[in-house]
């Protein structure tokens, strides 16, 4: 992950924690003037029916989201640099499962080989965020205010000014702490959109699944006099739903939750088996995730399985039946549905993807009509990960009158 302490130092989690979610709805109308360029430049604005490449867009789409948070403008609109950013989010993907695969003994010798196809994009990227650092770290910490922009550079400078790390306070940690929370960022989102939008448009009940979002997103929008707050998000519970259910059938990741034996006599399970010290052990999310005793026609994609208190919601341990919730969100982990893991390391970022998310697919609901398709193309497993249809293409129009 390009520095070791990136691994062993979780700075950009408490970040993060801290700055990031904190503060998600300032960004709200930035992501959304950000969003309307991103969709109107990749799926165009021409109400005739057209195909789009699925993943490659929505790729771009949300590398530009990211990056607006992350960096702001205006290198979030430099074509070059978004270029580096998405391919080294993909490519890591590709770099990780291919070294799980290489021995440990010869990892060393070939690890700087394989990562030099990804570390290329890094140093791509790098070109353009370095020496945006090296200047934010000149300006006096009491002359920020009003000078620079507040984005991921500029919480990673003030968190390491605050807790005295000047290891942390470097151009060099701080750009690669930045790459590494964007390929986080894009790639889990990307593949989150790409696989909702596949299993909207193949459901025998697409049509009906596109009109409610719309019309809800058209009435919330409308109690709030146009605005996307964080009050209207909160109120698009079909939506929410939707991606929850889609994250669900078709997770990124197999493991939801991954832990190392530290204790130096290892550990017992409850059915008396012996872990020792230094074994990693999992939890197969998929697996829960498909469970019909958990979910009730596990393999159907049930879109507001999670928008109502109805027969179709899973019973989970925190017993959310019988709380008469009106909805289960997306954010919440649970020991059944661990798309961004489960307990107090559960994806400190998965905030800041529902945010996203919500964003993108209630856009998209709003501005466009997606064809309804016959058969969903297959996700590939790929080691421990589970890819989206990757060049597979849908059609899709833009709603007249929706074009700004």
């Amino acid at each position: 992950m390009l520095h070791p302490r990136v691994v062993t130092d979780t700075v950009h989690g408490d970040v993060i924690r801290k700055e990031l979610t904190k503060n998600l709805g300032d960004y709200t109308e930035a992501v959304i003037e950000e969003l309307d360029l991103a969709m109107q430049h990749a799926w165009g604005t021409d109400s005739t029916w057209k195909e789009v490449s699925v993943y490659d867009t929505m790729a771009e789409v949300i590398t530009k989201l990211s990056n607006r948070v992350l960096v702001g403008k205006p290198l979030c609109r430099n074509e070059v640099f978004l270029k580096n950013s998405g391919q080294f989010a993909r490519g890591v993907v590709i770099v990780a499962a291919i070294l799980s695969m290489i021995p440990k003994p010869i990892k060393p010798i070939l690890a700087p080989l394989i990562t030099w196809y990804d570390r290329r994009f890094f140093l791509g990227c790098a070109e353009f965020t370095l020496p945006i650092i090296s200047e934010r770290l000149s300006i006096p910490p009491s002359k920020v205010d009003g000078v620079v922009e507040h984005d991921y550079i500029q919480w990673s400078i003030q968190h390491a000014t605050d807790n005295n790390k000047p290891h942390e306070r470097t151009a060099d940690i701080i750009c690669k702490r930045l790459a590494v929370i964007s390929f986080a960022a894009i790639q889990s989102s990307a593949v989150s959109i790409t696989n909702a939008l596949f299993d909207l448009a193949s459901s025998p009940a697409s049509c009906i699944f596109q009109r409610e979002m719309h019309d809800e997103a058209v009435d919330v929008l409308n109690s709030e006099f146009g605005s996307w707050t964080k009050s209207a998000l909160a109120k698009m519970t079909k939506i929410d739903s939707a991606l929850r259910e889609s994250m669900r059938l078709g997770g990124f990741v197999n493991r939801g939750v991954s832990k190392k034996v530290m204790l130096p006599d290892g550990v017992t399970l409850p059915d008396g088996t012996h872990v020792p010290q230094g074994v990693r052990i999992g939890v197969s999310a998929y697996s829960i995730h498909h469970d019909e005793d958990v979910y009730p026609g596990a393999q159907t994609f049930d879109a507001f399985r999670f928008a109502d208190s109805g027969p179709r919601l899973t019973v989970d341990n925190e017993k959310l039946l019988g709380k008469e919730r009106k909805c289960i969100p997306l954010v919440r982990p649970s020991e059944s549905f661990m798309a961004f893991s489960y307990g107090k390391h559960a994806c400190p970022g998965r905030f800041f993807a529902a945010q996203q998310l919500k964003l993108t697919l209630a856009y998209i609901i709003l501005n466009y009509e997606i064809q309804p398709i016959a058969k969903r193309p297959e996700n590939q497993w790929f080691v421990g990960s589970i890819g989206p249809p990757m060049s597979e293409k849908v059609r899709v129009r833009r709603r007249p009158g929706t074009a700004s």
